[in-house]
């Protein structure tokens, strides 16, 4: 179990992520290795990161997920964002030099986008 994170499966090889007030990204190291953990002893290859409950993406938010999906990737999981608040994604934008590491879409059913340049 991940503290800030429950993780649910939704079918084979794909997990639902929703992070909850307890999440605390300003200490990525720990997390990832627990999320990576977790997912890997059940043999996962994709992740859907709900951020219903995100009205904000800042800067270390930012960083979290970018550095979430680049260590997803290195262990062969695809991560995409679902459920993404208006406000979150106007403040994502703001952060954004280069596309985002992870993909986009509106819920697990729907196909992932890759963000363009801004």
């Amino acid at each position: 179990m991940v503290t800030g994170i429950h993780m649910t499966p939704i079918e084979k090889g794909r997990f639902l992520l929703e992070p909850d007030t307890a999440l605390d990204p300003s200490d990525p190291d720990r997390l990832i290795t627990e999320i990576l953990g977790e997912l890997q002893k059940k043999n996962t290859r994709v992740i859907f990161y709900d951020l219903s409950r995100t009205p904000v993406i800042d800067t270390i938010y930012y960083e979290w997920l970018c550095l979430l999906a680049k260590s997803c990737s290195a262990a062969a999981i695809a991560m995409t964002v679902i459920r993404m608040q208006p406000t979150a994604a106007c403040s994502l934008a703001s952060h954004m030099k280069y596309p985002p590491p992870f993909a986009c879409a509106l819920d697990t059913q729907s196909p992932p986008l890759a963000i363009q340049k801004p």
